[in-house]
């Protein structure tokens, strides 16, 4: 979500919300709510979980600090294509893979 292209959509949503509140609902549930509802599916699947509020507490302490730091310009979005290939460098997995196995039943 910190890839420049996706910055500036959610940019220009939170610009507009007011003016036109559809769009920007439209936005956060293709986006947000999309997500949270796939990762949400899975925690239900795979574990014993109440998996909508640990989806949300994932969601909000991996994703969204550091959306929250590009959009106000704390840090450069990321050019280029979001593909898989650039995963491993883009994003810190193994952190990720730390609070994640640190948050799920083991």
């Amino acid at each position: 979500m910190t890839w420049e292209a996706q910055v500036r959509t959610c940019r220009l949503c939170i610009a507009e919300a007011e003016r036109l509140p559809g769009s920007s609902s439209a936005y956060f549930d293709a986006i947000f709510a999309s997500t949270r509802d796939i990762l949400t599916a899975y925690l239900a699947d795979h574990f014993d979980v109440d998996a909508e509020p640990l989806a949300e507490d994932l969601l909000a302490r991996t994703v969204l600090p550091r959306l929250f730091r590009t959009l106000l310009n704390v840090e450069d979005a990321r050019k280029g294509d979001p593909g898989e290939e650039v995963l491993p460098e883009a994003v810190d997995l193994p952190a990720l893979r730390r609070l994640v196995a640190s948050t799920l039943p083991s």
